[in-house]
């Protein structure tokens, strides 16, 4: 009987679980998209898919890098993890509470239009539902399949609340609402999975453990707020540069892109914990378990790729039949990104992992200057293309410098 070492199996049997999850994922915005945006119009989607993007970037304020250092904490740690999930959720509590202040505050000073100012104000449910994520906890418990389960739920519910709340264009309020509500469910659904099965209950609030806990994580939460900045800042940037159309056409596009990226995301998810714990006691090993599993996840993305290459059409007209020309085009362009992507993402891990949080900040912070200072330009000059154009100049700036620190520090 053949025998499949330990790692090789977590990777298999976490990866079906995390597919089966992230399938779900990729079907709901399948699902609902074209029943949002033939229901409430592309300039409504564009304000919504805008306030989207703002309402993440805030759920990574109060993640706070937690979802990358407190991970390596729990895969390394044998005792105490009820007080590092207690700290967390207590540093994203507050968070939570001053960043919703200021950004109600800004909201009512920034938009006059009623219809932005309610889109806005209603989609902070999104990082309301970052105080109760528990998946971070999950990851580094290594409970791939409970988190899959859970993440499919709040999946799932998005899809039926979407259904249920959104029938008119008034309903453009509650675009970002059920995707909210949905996981809102899931993070109540961990919380007690975590304290049925694991007894991970809240400790005694401890000011200066929160704030040690905040401390460890800062570097990692600018790394996190500056390359999510660097690619996704784009949309609201083109919607105000060009319109709120444009936004919603460069939306699609990019759930398209993120599609064709999404087994990495998987992988990264999967492997963090996995790698982060290996590497404290065994470089090579955990170097060998990057090389024997990475090329599945670059031969999946190559296939899934090549069919929305091939049909593009049938996949643009599947979420709107309007400027299907240009969305073809730009499509077509945005494929060189993927290989870039497929380049650099197995050294972004092994920094993770290694906890080189200056250098991915740094990295970051440079990405995300070089997208703004030729986005803004670009967008002006092309259209929705050159906010393709800027996109894949960071790709390419991504690849090339994570293959030289690669070359450097890890050959």
């Amino acid at each position: 009987m053949i025998q499949i070492p330990k790692d090789l199996r977590y990777f298999f049997f976490g990866s079906i679980y995390s597919g089966l999850s992230s399938l779900i994922g990729l079907l709901a915005p399948l699902i609902v998209l074209p029943h949002i945006i033939n229901t409430i119009g592309l300039t409504y989607y564009g304000i919504s898919a805008v306030a989207f993007t703002v309402s993440i970037f805030l759920s990574l304020v109060v993640d706070f890098g937690f979802n990358i250092s407190c991970v390596n904490k729990l895969s390394k740690t044998k005792e105490n993890k009820s007080a590092i999930i207690s700290n967390v959720i207590y540093a994203k509590a507050l968070i939570f509470l001053l960043l919703i202040v200021l950004a109600i505050i800004s909201y009512l000073i920034l938009f006059d239009s009623k219809i932005e100012q309610k889109v806005y104000l209603t989609s902070l449910i999104i990082p309301l539902t970052s105080v109760f994520n528990m998946s971070w906890a999950l990851q580094g418990l290594q409970r791939i399949k409970a988190w899959s389960i859970i993440q499919s739920i709040g999946f799932l519910i998005y899809v039926v609340a979407t259904f249920l709340l959104i029938n008119s264009p008034d309903d453009v309020l509650f675009v970002n609402l059920a995707y909210g509500i949905g996981f809102l469910f899931s993070g109540f659904f961990s919380i007690i999975y975590l304290t049925t099965r694991h007894k991970v209950f809240l400790s005694r609030f401890k000011i200066r453990a929160v704030l040690e806990e905040i401390r460890d994580s800062y570097h990692f939460f600018l790394s996190n707020i500056l390359s999510y900045a660097t690619l996704f800042f784009l949309g609201p940037l083109t919607g105000a540069i060009i319109s709120y159309e444009a936004a919603g056409i460069y939306s699609i596009l990019e759930k398209i892109y993120q599609l064709m990226r999404k087994p990495l995301s998987i992988y990264q998810t999967l492997m963090l914990p996995k790698i982060s714990g290996i590497l404290e006691f065994d470089r090579f090993r955990a170097l060998s378990l990057i090389r024997k599993t990475y090329p599945f996840v670059v031969l999946l993305i190559l296939i899934q790729s090549a069919v929305i290459f091939f049909y593009k059409e049938e996949v643009i007209t599947f979420f709107t039949l309007e400027n299907v020309e240009l969305l073809n085009r730009l499509l077509s362009i945005s494929f060189a990104g993927i290989i870039m992507t497929l380049i650099n993402s197995p050294v972004a891990l092994l920094l993770m992992a290694l906890d080189k949080k200056r250098t991915l900040m740094i990295l970051s912070a440079c990405g995300l200057v070089l997208g703004a200072v030729l986005g803004a330009p670009a967008i002006k000059i092309y259209g929705v293309t050159g906010t393709v154009y800027t996109l894949l100049l960071i790709e390419f700036f991504l690849a090339t410098t994570l293959v030289f620190i690669k070359k450097r520090r890890y050959t």
